[in-house]
């Protein structure tokens, strides 16, 4: 009896230890499965730290860029607020010279008048006087006008007089074609000039009427 109570403890003994031996290698299994699981996190977060380090530092980068140009931007600031000072104070001055240049022919022609006054006396007293034609006239006429309209379109910037295309400011300065590109205020009135710019159509019929008068002295010279 003693030997059979034996066989059946022997029995349930070895049926426990399959049945734990099985639930421990199960275990065992899911322990494996769940460690894999948790270093192929680890991996991805590593790999994601990396990541967050490399873009902070393109981050870094960056903010060190912005830093460089914006230093850039106030260096070339300065120096067109220079620039621009600089040509305020060349255009005062050519407007100077221009003034006393005037001034200065102004004179000449009034001592030339009178210096021709003088002499038509003179004549008048010694010669029998001398009618002007017609044609003179007309000449005298035409180089008064083309004189005027050549002050009415003369550039404020290069004295030059302009040729169209020609171009204006809002107050309707006017600034030749070669030198619209090299400001960005106007020199009469320091008013920006818009954009896209804005085109003289008033000065560009002066400057065809200009030309037209210019053909006719031709003209009139070469008869």
């Amino acid at each position: 009896k003693v030997e059979d109570n034996l066989k059946k403890h022997k029995v349930l003994l070895e049926e426990f230890i399959d049945k734990t031996g099985t639930e421990m290698k199960s275990s065992l299994n899911n322990i494996s499965v769940v460690e894999e699981r948790i270093n192929q996190r680890k991996k991805k977060s590593n790999k994601i730290e990396e990541q967050i380090f490399q873009l902070k530092k393109q981050r870094d980068d960056l903010f060190a860029d912005n830093a460089f140009d914006q230093n850039e931007i106030e260096k070339h600031e300065t120096n067109k607020h220079n620039l621009e000072k600089y040509i305020d104070k060349e255009i005062d001055s050519l407007k100077q010279k221009q003034i006393n240049m005037i001034d200065e022919l102004n004179l000449l022609r009034t001592k030339l008048s009178k210096t021709s006054l003088d002499s038509e006396q003179l004549s008048s007293v010694t010669e029998p006087t001398v009618s002007i034609s017609k044609e003179d006239k007309m000449l005298t006429f035409l180089e008064k006008s083309i004189a005027t309209k050549e002050r009415e379109l003369e550039c404020p910037l290069c004295l030059e007089v302009s040729e169209p295309p020609i171009f204006m400011c809002p107050e309707s300065h006017i600034v030749c074609m070669n030198c619209r590109p090299k400001v960005e205020k106007c020199p009469e009135c320091r008013t920006p000039y818009p954009a896209p710019a804005k085109r003289h159509r008033y000065a560009e019929k002066t400057a065809e009427e200009l030309l037209d008068l210019k053909k006719q002295r031709k003209e009139m010279q070469e008869t």
